[in-house]
């Protein structure tokens, strides 16, 4: 009512001087229309932001994390990253206990058969550290046990429930960087269109770096790394060929070291690190081609069907 009492009042008043002004009209109307429109958004304005203000904040809320300092959202897992087995009982958000501490999960960094690991907003021990839940007891006690070897477990957490939990040294950090995003392999890769003698250089170095390092904790340690084939298991550090240094994560698939010697474990990750076949993993939801080995020479291939591979 009162709105239709104002648009009448300012009407009228418009057609009142259009006597006296006869080429007025359409600015007195258009001055009407805008006192209308201001006395409007008067009113409802503040309570639209208000209502925006308030599911903002409460989004923001749900998704903060222990210990950060501003608030944070739960993100949604990739659906890349996630194996069609995947069975966390966990979720970003959700409360763990570590040595009678309670931390909150972070966001969801990757999902398979074995268990799903989230990020950790709180240091562990003084350490930056990710949080990997598994998906059965005893696989989770052996891996904390291969991850104790190689110096990259902080501690493991039992919760209440029986879930295991391995809290792990968050090895991915601003020298270490996985394949895709190190910048020597862009220099060297992708800036020269993935083809060309200096690509494959290149790859020859990456691989002989990832073999040296499978050789020499197998040696150091008595473990064999069985998935470095996999991109994601692999951290690089280096500005070219000739000072590339390596770093394995992802210690759940091992072998014995049975006798083998630093030469003979060294030649056989050699030889599968060269096969352009890419060991699919019936585990993944998506497949790739099994032309798709990362640290292949197909990398300097550019008519490769690598770069539609979801798990690389």
């Amino acid at each position: 009512m009162r709105l239709n009492a104002f648009l009448v009042g300012a009407l009228a008043f418009a057609l009142s001087h259009v006597a006296a002004h006869p080429l007025g009209i359409s600015t007195s109307i258009e001055r009407a229309e805008d006192n209308l429109n201001a006395f409007a958004l008067r009113g409802s304005t503040p309570k639209s932001k208000d209502k925006t203000k308030d599911k903002d904040t409460k989004a923001k809320d749900k998704g903060k994390t222990n210990g950060e300092k501003g608030p944070s959202i739960c993100k949604a897992p990739s659906k890349n990253s996630r194996s069609l087995f995947a069975r966390s009982k966990f979720n970003c958000g959700d409360k763990i206990e570590i040595d009678r501490k309670e931390y909150t999960l972070g966001n969801e960094l990757g999902s398979g058969a074995s268990g799903t690991v989230f990020k950790l907003s709180d240091t562990v021990k003084g350490h930056k550290a990710v949080a990997k839940e598994y998906s059965h007891v005893g696989e989770g006690k052996k891996e904390s046990q291969n991850l104790e070897k190689v110096g990259q477990l902080i501690t493991d957490a039992t919760q209440k429930d029986g879930t295991v939990f391995a809290i792990i040294l968050d090895m991915v950090d601003g020298k270490r960087k996985k394949l895709y995003d190190w910048h020597a392999y862009d220099w060297f890769v992708k800036q020269n269109n993935n083809k060309g003698s200096q690509c494959k250089t290149f790859m020859r170095a990456v691989r002989e770096a990832i073999a040296e390092e499978v050789a020499d904790i197998a040696i150091q340690k008595g473990l064999v790394h069985d998935d470095f084939t996999s991109s994601g298991n692999v951290l690089f550090e280096g500005e070219s060929e000739e000072d590339i240094k390596v770093t394995l994560i992802d210690w759940g698939k091992t072998e014995e070291v049975a006798g083998r010697s630093k030469a003979d474990i060294k030649k056989m990750a050699l030889a599968r690190l060269e096969d352009k076949r890419y060991p699919l993993n019936a585990f993944k939801s998506k497949s790739a081609s099994p032309k798709a080995n990362a640290f292949s020479d197909i990398q300097c291939d550019p008519s490769s069907d690598l770069y539609d591979n979801p798990w690389q």
